[in-house]
């Protein structure tokens, strides 16, 4: 049961980060957020988020404009591919976790 609850939590704080995010991103273009049914912890907005959140949030990003019925429509084939996008976001987030050898 321990388990299934720490899982839960994790799930959770990770969708509030995307949400976070998504608020900041929304903010940077200029467009208002209305909370529902919002806690006073959801309220409070971070100055800027996380460089792990995001290169989550590229990642996302890359993955849908992958699979976009107008992006496949191109036919565009550029010298460097989505595919290397996702590949050195990887490479970054491989930078961003600690290492276990610096223990």
């Amino acid at each position: 049961m321990q388990e299934l609850k720490t899982v839960l939590e994790a799930e959770i704080s990770n969708h509030l980060r995307h949400v976070a995010l998504l608020k900041h991103e929304l903010k940077a273009v200029g467009i208002g957020v209305v909370a529902v049914n919002s806690t006073d912890e959801e309220s409070v907005e971070q100055p800027y988020p996380s460089l792990h959140d995001l290169v989550d949030a590229g990642k996302f990003i890359l993955k849908e404009i992958a699979k976009h019925p107008d992006y496949l429509a191109l036919q565009y084939q550029p010298d460097l591919t989505i595919g290397d996008a996702e590949t050195a976001l990887d490479y970054l987030e491989a930078e961003l976790e600690p290492h276990e050898n610096s223990r």
